[in-house]
């Protein structure tokens, strides 16, 4: 337990996606507790534009489990390993969040039924759902897949991006209607904790996985400055 505690300390340390992700979220943690359930929902969906409708109609598949099947794709033909590991992590991340709404809060509704006697404004082509709003698994998926990328390939730029991009995914679950605030918020926190978990069991054993995925920048997360 103790290795895996210092192993956590020294992945944090070294990835910049997992400390602009944790300031973040707990700055978002305040602001939910700060608002009362869709007042943050109900100031974005105010807030809407034709470019704005473009961008996260088409942003918010990047959270679709099909997208981590292409990314996944495009590793196998660099390394196998990190493939495998990709499609491990939508499993994971993305099943979990699954398992929550659907057994676990499958009483909670959406923003659609919620404000269903509000003129909410509603993208065009997009289907709206109405039940099963709690976590959101486009950003448990979106989350978990970046996430994991940002520690497979530990660079400062593509850290930024990654991060940029999963928060786009989470903003764009509110924005089509799909989601509240909060929904998004722990969608996030359950993608970020799969994919880390899932890096550390691999990372602090030996073996197959453990061979194929070895590479200076992985390895560089663990190394003592």
């Amino acid at each position: 337990m103790e290795n895996y505690q210092n192993a956590l300390k020294q992945l944090i340390k070294n990835s910049l996606f997992l400390k602009i992700y944790i300031i973040l979220f707990i700055s978002g943690l305040l602001l939910h507790f700060v608002n009362e359930k869709g007042v943050i929902f109900l100031w974005i969906n105010e807030h809407h534009s034709p470019l704005q409708d473009v961008i996260f109609k088409y942003g918010t598949f990047l959270g679709d489990g099909l997208f981590v099947l292409i990314i996944a794709l495009i590793l196998a033909f660099m390394n196998f390993g990190k493939s495998f590991l990709a499609l491990l992590t939508l499993a994971i991340g993305g099943g979990f969040a699954q398992l929550m709404k659907q057994v676990f809060f499958s009483n909670i509704v959406r923003p659609s039924k919620h404000f269903a006697d509000l003129d909410l404004n509603f993208v065009e082509n997009v289907t709206v759902y109405s039940s099963h709003s709690f976590p959101s698994g486009h950003t448990a998926t979106a989350f978990a897949l970046f996430c994991m990328l940002s520690l497979m390939f530990n660079k400062s730029a593509l850290n930024i991006i990654f991060i940029f991009l999963s928060f786009l995914v989470a903003y764009s679950r509110i924005y089509l209607v799909q989601h509240f605030y909060i929904d998004v918020l722990i969608g996030s926190l359950v993608g970020v904790v799969s994919a880390v978990i899932l890096f550390l069991l691999i990372f602090n054993r030996q073996g197959f996985l453990a061979s194929k995925l070895a590479n200076s920048s992985v390895g560089s997360l663990f190394r003592t400055s």
